[in-house]
């Protein structure tokens, strides 16, 4: 483990953010429970995923607008984060065994 400097407070305030971070997608992950439960009893799972993949890509969408992120325009590279994404949602059943 790399020694900490006290004098540079980026370094020592990144475990804080961190456990932040970590606690956020636990509760992010847990809350989606209830929601697919309940949807589950009068939609069919396709509308369920899609809605929520278009919910999920759309407040990245919105929080790398905030960033300051550049978003890619040309085709090519949606095309291969669409492959990427179709691909690694297919390949994952298949890692876990």
């Amino acid at each position: 483990m790399a020694a900490i400097r006290i004098e540079d407070r980026t370094l020592v305030r990144r475990p804080a953010l961190g456990f932040a971070a970590a606690l956020f997608y636990i509760f992010l992950w847990a809350s989606a429970f209830v929601p697919s439960r309940v949807l589950a009893r009068g939609a069919p799972p396709i509308s369920i995923l899609s809605l929520r993949f278009l919910l999920a890509g759309g407040l990245l969408l919105v929080g790398a607008k905030l960033a300051r992120l550049t978003i890619p325009r040309d085709a090519k590279t949606w095309l291969w984060l669409l492959a990427v994404g179709v691909g690694g949602n297919e390949a994952t059943p298949f890692t876990l065994g």
